[in-house]
């Protein structure tokens, strides 16, 4: 019995689902038996999602993408606690802990 197909409709910058939707997920290839059932599958993209592996990408070229759409959007949160630790003459470690 072959794994289930899965493919992501929605077009999507992550570094384990190339442009075409395909999805590198260890339970869909090496990782698949039998006995896994679609809640398994489900989890793992779960994970996936939640999760993503720039490490072990499907796509280098999104690799770089993901990793600098990352940074830029680490580099926005930043700004905003400074912005409100400013505004309310918190110190930053007392706004974080509101997070």
């Amino acid at each position: 019995m072959a794994p289930p197909k899965v493919k992501c409709i929605t077009k999507v910058l992550h570094p384990n689902i190339d442009q075409k939707g395909g999805v590198c997920l260890n339970v869909l290839r090496e990782d698949w038996t039998p006995s896994l059932d679609l809640y398994a599958v489900i989890c793992g993209l779960l994970h996936l999602f939640y999760f993503p592996n720039p490490d072990d990408p499907l796509d280098h070229g999104t690799r770089l993408s993901f990793s600098r759409a990352c940074c830029a959007r680490a580099h926005e949160c930043l700004q905003m606690l400074l912005n409100c630790s400013k505004r309310t003459r918190l110190p930053l470690s007392d706004v974080l802990s509101l997070c």
